[in-house]
């Protein structure tokens, strides 16, 4: 859903994109992709000013959910609903 709604692309074309946005900040990355959400909400938690998608039911004190055009993920109209 993510790749289809955010990127518009197929995962090998966001996996090269990601390799080339984190070329040379092996110390900052600029962009992550992890498969597995639990490592996913920790990472973002743990990396100050760090912004991650996550299914609505990793939703816990660790993340602060932000607006998606005035929209909560739970509200009729929310753009990254996966279904």
């Amino acid at each position: 859903m993510v790749l289809d709604k955010v990127y518009g692309m197929s995962q090998s074309e966001v996996t090269t994109l990601i390799v080339s946005a984190n070329h040379g900040r092996t110390n900052h990355p600029a962009s992550w992709w992890w498969p597995r959400m639990k490592t996913w909400v920790n990472q973002v938690a743990s990396t100050p000013g760090a912004v991650g998608v996550v299914d609505v039911y990793s939703i816990n004190s660790s993340v602060a959910v932000v607006k998606n055009c005035g929209k909560l993920p739970l509200e009729p109209g929310y753009l990254l609903h996966g279904n």
